[in-house]
């Protein structure tokens, strides 16, 4: 079988071959190969160790750097690429699940090392210089009947590394393939072995997922990729170890509305969601739990929601970046405004100043949680409604950000002298929002007549 190679890859080959360690590419990149899919990253390995590499590559264009010597993982660099190279092994997991093996073997074979993969379409070596395929765990065949399958059996797959059970849905799912029956029945009675594993390994697995959709979008049903994920993770019972607040919500069975319980809603909404502001999609609804826990109603739930998401989503739970937890937290925080759509043009103008940097995201989530709720709309009128107003502040010319207000702090100060300093950033406040609302008068002559009404209310003139 001809598989396409990089040809500085083809000559690291012939490098090899030329010292007797044949060299191997496997994993992703043949895999999608097979599939007919592109992929960027490839893996390569053989029997060398990594001083054996050390010695075939001295002398060559070919620089060696250390990535994992303990598992056998070095990196091989050529120019600007760069490529890893795992030296065939076998692993040792003392401790069942914990991702990381404590110790390993080097081995000569394939065969030998092929165990210590996940699943079958992932254990597909390709001989680089004779074009040859070496399938020990039958992977070809699977990719065939589009099917997902561990390497050997199930128990001792998952038993070893829990991770695996995530990445079993992502594959499934960004590669539209099916999950083979006795593989997902032992990744159920072991998902338990996720708590073995770091939060941030988990969260890794967990963000491919919800975006599994956009991995692949060449591939048929690849638009439902996500949505399948997520259904998946609650089958399997792995929501307690990924996002303990949704477990609960689905066990609770609470209906959110006459039609859907408040996880069947969550998941549609998030279905429906575009890819950027999916976690908040997921998410937009956390706090409806512990809201009717404590006072029977939904009342307050974005509120409560948004306080949730720190410990959810911050260091005491997935450790998302600062940025995507403020983000996540603001807009859950924002999604009931004007829920009825009946807030003056006003307060939505405010409203869009205020959030100004994350409006466009909230524009997606608000048609995300209109369509959940009610399938026969496309969009949201309410979202629209804010949409053309924005538009009218653009051709307007409206002050978005205080930086573009005529008038500064410094001029404040000057003109004002009597107004207290800890006052001049109100002050400014004010004087933004004024011209958010007349923007043609954002010029220096009214907003100073502005600024002096301002110091007349806090008796400073």
């Amino acid at each position: 079988m001809y598989i396409k190679v990089p040809s500085y890859l083809e000559t690291l080959a012939d490098i090899f071959e030329q010292r007797g360690y044949p060299l191997y590419i496997v994993g992703g990149y043949i895999r999608n190969a097979i599939l007919g899919l592109n992929d960027k990253d490839i893996d390569i390995c053989s029997k060398a160790t990594p001083n054996d590499v050390r010695k075939i590559l001295r002398g060559t264009k070919y620089s060696v750097s250390v990535k994992n010597e303990r598992l056998g993982v070095i990196a091989i660099h050529y120019e600007n690429e760069y490529i890893e190279h795992a030296t065939f092994r076998e692993e040792v997991y003392e401790v069942p699940g914990i991702h990381t093996p404590t110790s390993v073997n080097f081995v000569e074979s394939i065969e030998e090392d092929y165990s210590r993969r996940d699943f079958s379409c992932n254990a597909i070596y390709y001989r680089i210089s004779t074009r040859e395929i070496i399938d020990p765990a039958g992977g070809v065949a699977d990719l065939q009947k589009r099917i997902v399958k561990t390497c050997i059996l199930p128990r001792l797959v998952f038993q070893n590394d829990g991770i695996r059970i995530l990445r079993m849905v992502r594959f499934a799912c960004s590669l539209t393939l099916n999950i083979d029956p006795e593989t997902f029945a032992v990744a159920k009675q072991n998902v338990f072995r996720l708590k073995f594993i770091s939060k941030q390994t988990i969260r890794d697995e967990f963000s491919r997922i919800i975006q599994a959709d956009i991995e692949y979008p060449e591939l048929p049903n690849s638009y439902y990729a996500h949505s399948r994920g997520l259904f998946l993770i609650g089958e399997l019972g792995a929501w307690k170890y990924v996002i303990p607040e949704i477990a609960r919500m689905k066990e609770s069975g609470l209906m959110a509305n006459k039609t859907q319980t408040l996880y069947t809603h969550t998941l549609t909404c998030a279905e429906v969601s575009a890819p950027e502001v999916r976690l908040s999609a997921l998410l937009h609804d956390i706090g409806k739990l512990r809201s009717y826990e404590t006072n029977g109603t939904f009342a307050h739930h974005a509120e409560i929601g948004s306080a949730l998401i720190p410990d959810i989503l911050g260091e005491k739970g997935l450790n998302y970046s600062n940025d995507i937890v403020r983000r996540v937290t603001k807009l859950i925080a924002c999604h009931k405004f004007d829920e009825h759509g009946v807030a003056s043009k006003k307060s939505v103008k405010l409203f869009i100043i205020e959030n100004y940097r994350i409006f466009p995201l909230i524009i997606m989530l608000k048609h995300a949680t209109t369509i959940a709720k009610n399938p026969n709309v496309s969009s949201s009128k309410i979202a629209n409604r804010w949409q053309n107003i924005y538009q009218a502040m653009v051709r307007q010319n409206v002050p978005f950000e205080k930086k573009y207000v005529a008038v500064n702090g410094a001029y404040v100060m000057e003109h004002f002298p009597n107004l207290p300093k800890y006052m001049v950033s109100e002050c400014m406040n004010f004087l933004h929002q004024y011209a958010v609302l007349h923007p043609r008068k954002n010029k220096e002559k009214y907003l100073y007549k502005q600024a002096q009404k301002f110091c007349k209310q806090a008796h400073c003139l």
